[in-house]
């Protein structure tokens, strides 16, 4: 009995420390980027025939660190101060079906930190990376890969 039981809970551990399912569910999951030291995440989920977009960053010793809600309003706070302030809009551009983010950054301490940026994200073939094209920034556009480009990976098909 007592060998039974060791089983059993030996096969409870092992499932609930099961990885996170990860394929090709589009768009829609948690994707990140970044090292230990600094760790961005996107969260992204469909809504009512859009997209809805969640961005989060904390740094390792935690004194940087950037939260949104679904809603599309950040706040960034270095030392448990707020520095910035964003605002996001998300789209599907109809012409080639891309997740589009509208990002607008205000600078709550430093004159000078406002910008806007206009993302094209693509989810690459088999669904386990997207990159976010830089398209626009503060008016200036530019061809897919001739501005910033920042590649996620697919950490989990849930949304976290």
């Amino acid at each position: 009995m007592r060998a039974v039981l060791l089983f059993v809970l030996a096969g409870l551990a092992i499932a609930c420390r099961r990885e996170p399912t990860i394929s090709d569910t589009g768009y829609a999951g948690t994707w990140a980027r970044g090292t230990e030291r600094l760790r961005s995440i996107v969260a992204i989920k469909k809504d009512d025939g859009g997209y809805r977009f969640r961005w989060s960053q904390v740094s390792k010793d935690e004194r940087w660190r950037l939260r949104c809600d679904w809603e599309g309003r950040c706040e960034e706070f270095f030392a448990g101060k707020p520095i910035a302030r964003y605002s996001f809009e998300t789209y599907v551009d109809p012409a080639t079906g891309h997740l589009m983010v509208r990002s607008a950054r205000t600078g709550a301490t430093r004159h000078g930190d406002d910008h806007t940026d206009l993302d094209e994200l693509v989810v690459e073939p088999g669904g386990r990376r997207l990159t976010a094209y830089t398209i626009e920034k503060n008016g200036a556009t530019f061809v897919r890969g001739g501005g910033p480009t920042r590649l996620f990976e697919k950490v989990s098909d849930a949304v976290e």
